[in-house]
């Protein structure tokens, strides 16, 4: 591309519990409970994009960069 500069479109990963090998869970096989959240964490991912795209990326990350939990 020739340029350090670029955006990306990260994707939460992070454990349910407390895990002691982060790299190890990091780079295993998905478990079926997080299977059934892919489709979901794809879509918003898609969503995203389309907004960088169409609004620009700050749009974007006041948007989708946001704590599930509240």
């Amino acid at each position: 591309m020739g340029t350090q500069e670029f955006l990306r479109v990260r994707l939460g990963v992070g454990p349910d519990k407390k895990v002691s090998d982060g790299a190890k869970y990091l780079l295993s096989p998905f478990r079926k409970a997080q299977l059934k959240l892919l489709d979901e964490i794809l879509d918003a991912a898609s969503d995203a994009v389309r907004v960088i795209l169409k609004d620009g990326p700050a749009v974007a990350m006041n948007r989708f960069n946001r704590d599930p939990e509240k």
